[in-house]
């Protein structure tokens, strides 16, 4: 499956839709499009983003997104690049120490859920590189504004820490929806412990990914998405704790390694 010029355009329209650049998006357009290799170009609100995306073999590659600035924004040119290699276990991202202001986050946000309903990311058939775009675009959405230093996610580590969960890695533990499980999270100096919180009771707590949007191939529903959701929920702010850095940054990161796991084709997925 290719990404092609119509769908490219239906995604301006979905966008414009929806707030985002209704007024002065300029059309979409494909640069290139091979069995390897995707660039798309799109407007998305006061952003020009262009999307570069590489498979180097099988299960290996890179996607690159630059944002430019289109109109009267605070937001400086900035470029960032994922690297994964799901045969070996690794996700790498880098933003060169760059940074985005919160408009721009959301703005990214709205672009990447709607990549997904146009373009069908959570189609297994859809080629790697491609999916592996719409992880870029949520990588980049969820840095909560931080300066965007490399990252590395690890992938093959499934094996559960023991200690306290909302501080180290629990693995990768599949969830049921409708369940009850014992989850473990931290915030500011107060630190709950096997409280017990129902998968998809509410806003679908458990499934990897932001609100409801499946941005991936293979479900995630995960405890480690359950205690960063529960996190979330506790502290009240669903903005900061979509973020490394923020109140919920451990149980983040440990979520944000169970989603990107949703794109690899052969191993490690919990459809709930």
């Amino acid at each position: 499956m290719k990404i092609g010029r119509i769908r490219a355009s239906v995604l301006l329209g979905a966008l414009a839709a929806s707030g985002c650049g209704a007024e002065d998006a300029a059309p979409a357009s494909l640069v290139e499009t091979t069995p390897a290799h995707a660039s798309l170009q799109l407007a998305a609100g006061e952003l020009f983003v262009t999307i570069d995306a590489a498979a180097s073999g099988p299960l290996s590659g890179a996607v690159s997104v630059e944002v430019e600035p289109a109109g009267d924004t605070a937001q400086a040119p900035l470029a960032y690049e994922l690297r994964y290699d799901y045969a070996e276990g690794w996700v790498t991202s880098d933003g060169f120490g760059q940074q985005l202001d919160r408009p721009s986050l959301h703005t990214l946000g709205e672009a990447a859920e709607q990549l997904a309903r146009e373009l069908g990311t959570n189609d297994p058939s859809l080629p790697l590189h491609e999916q592996m775009a719409f992880a870029a675009l949520v990588l980049l959405a969820d840095s909560g504004g931080m300066p965007l230093a490399p990252s590395t996610f690890v992938l093959r580590d499934a094996s559960p820490a023991v200690g306290d969960k909302s501080l180290q890695n629990d693995g990768v533990s599949c969830l049921q929806r409708g369940s009850t499980y014992l989850v473990s999270f931290d915030f500011g100096s107060t630190s709950v412990v096997d409280t017990p919180i129902t998968a998809d009771s509410r806003s679908c707590n458990g499934l990897c990914g932001p609100s409801c949007t499946r941005l991936t191939p293979y479900a995630m529903w995960t405890l480690d998405c359950l205690e960063h959701d529960s996190c979330c929920s506790a502290i009240g702010d669903g903005t900061t704790c979509w973020t490394p850095l923020g109140e919920c940054g451990d149980e983040y990161v440990h979520a944000e390694t169970d989603f990107l796991r949703g794109f690899d084709p052969f191993r490690g997925h919990c459809s709930g």
